[in-house]
């Protein structure tokens, strides 16, 4: 249902179409010379025009209801688009309070609430920022920060402090809660803890699709360890009611598109990605993942198009490096292919095939030598994966062993993907905030990491060692 203004501005945006359209098209074929030199002055002309009236209907708005109705119009707005998790069109519902000068401290409150959600940080720290210069209750501002913690894996500080200060959860939005410390525990591979809060959030929030979505994650990635039967079809039953459900939900939408790629229904796959594509706020995943489901299909043109689309937007994606020219070294484009397997490389050194394909590019273009190490380092790789997945189903399983968590955290750094290693490292710290062995090997990563990258700070980083001073 759209709300009353709603309704009319897309009247008027429809009106202005159609009056544009109109302008551009001669009466009859007297007019044929006349239109062809006005022609290019009558569309400004309608624009400007449709401008002023909207301009005066604003005018208008605010003298017979006044500020605050406007603002509290944009802010109801603004909540129904994010609840339909619509958050681009959200944001442009609160910016049009600040162009109107009808803002306050919950319009910005708001949009740092979305753009946590969204994880872009800069822009939540922002608004919060502003908020609280307009008023906003500290209190109200520091439960938002500790949300956000708890979804990046800070979930001790979350707890304690939603204990220490307000008495329970239940004195703030609980569901919020919920979701950030499931997606916290999550990240941790905290599997036990994340499975006890998605059945309380079922229990209190039962058609919460936030609550739905994790139920369908928690069924993706642990039904298979914990035997539950049909564990993948009633995930994918559950993300299929959500899409239609809810279109603009890019997160189970991306979801349901690689389930469906791994049940191996990849046309199906690619439709998900193409239509995440048009979502202004998935960023540039759908496109890695669409490419992944062209590659598959045999549509290798299409597929490397994807991923040079990609690269003009995000040239250093490395990830979008190494597929490109594993589908050129595919192609005998050694050259090519030995360009982008090498620039991923520095920041997958972990990945198996990439240690493979770069081994091979170099052969291919007579440097044997050369690619013997990569050849070597993917072996290593290899042996160690098996260790590193026997780990990963013993904590997935809820064993609860510090030092096998410590163990995985370290083999994830150096032969599986260092984000997840850094990830198991925290949640040792979120655990024991004084294990001297995870938080040397946090620093010792952060340390290398900044050679490349001058502008990381391993505190903020790494926020757990604040708790070893």
């Amino acid at each position: 249902m759209k709300l009353p203004l709603e309704s009319e501005f897309e009247l008027a945006k429809d009106r202005k179409k159609k009056d544009v359209g109109k302008s551009d098209a001669p009466s009859n074929k007297n007019q044929t010379h006349k239109n062809s030199a006005d022609g290019a002055s009558q569309p400004k002309k309608t624009r400007i025009g449709f401008i002023i009236i909207a301009v005066a209907v604003v005018i208008v708005i605010i003298g017979f209801l006044g500020k605050g109705s406007l603002r509290s119009y944009c802010i109801t707005l603004a909540k129904d688009r994010l609840s339909k998790f619509e958050y681009t069109q959200a944001i442009e519902a609160l910016e049009f309070t600040e162009d109107w000068q009808v803002d306050n401290d919950e319009v910005h409150f708001l949009k740092a609430r979305i753009y946590r959600k969204l994880g872009k940080f800069d822009e939540f720290e922002k608004s919060l920022a502003q908020s609280r210069t307009l008023g906003l209750d500290e209190s109200k501002a520091e439960y938002e920060k500790l949300l956000l913690g708890g979804q990046s894996g800070r979930i001790a500080e979350l707890l304690n402090k939603l204990e220490e200060l307000v008495g329970g959860v239940h004195q703030f939005d609980p569901a919020e809660v919920y979701e950030a410390l499931v997606n916290g525990f999550l990240l941790h591979g905290r599997v036990v803890e994340a499975t006890e809060y998605v059945e309380n959030w079922k229990k209190d929030y039962p058609e919460d699709p936030s609550q739905k979505f994790y139920e369908a994650v928690m069924l993706i990635r642990y039904g298979p360890i914990q035997r539950i039967e049909g564990a993948q079809e009633k995930a994918a039953s559950i993300l299929e009611k959500l899409v239609s459900a809810y279109p603009s939900y890019f997160r189970a939408r991306m979801t349901y598109g690689d389930l469906l790629f791994e049940l191996n229904q990849v046309e199906k796959s690619a439709e998900q990605f193409e239509n995440c594509i048009k979502n202004p706020d998935a960023g540039m995943q759908p496109k890695l993942s669409l490419a992944r489901c062209y590659a598959n299909l045999g549509r290798t043109e299409d597929a490397k198009k994807m991923f040079e689309q990609v690269l003009e937007e995000t040239p250093d994606n490395n990830l979008a490096l190494s597929e490109l020219g594993k589908l050129q070294l595919a192609d005998e484009e050694f050259d090519l292919a030995l360009k982008n397997l090498q620039a991923a490389f520095p920041s997958r050194r972990w990945d198996m095939d990439l240690n493979n394909d770069l081994g091979q590019a170099l052969q291919a273009n007579g440097r044997a030598e050369d690619a013997k190490p990569y050849f070597d380092r993917a072996e290593v790789i290899r042996e160690k994966r098996g260790e590193i997945q026997q780990l990963m189903e013993e904590l997935d399983q809820g064993f609860r062993d510090e030092e096998k968590r410590f163990e995985l955290g370290k083999l994830l750094l150096e032969y599986g993907n260092p984000e997840h290693g850094v990830l198991y490292l925290r949640s040792v710290l979120d655990v024991n905030p004084r294990h001297r062995g995870a938080f040397q090997a946090l620093q010792n990563h952060f340390a290398t990491q900044q050679k490349t990258n001058p502008r990381l700070n391993f505190r903020e980083a790494s926020p757990q060692s604040q708790n070893l001073n």
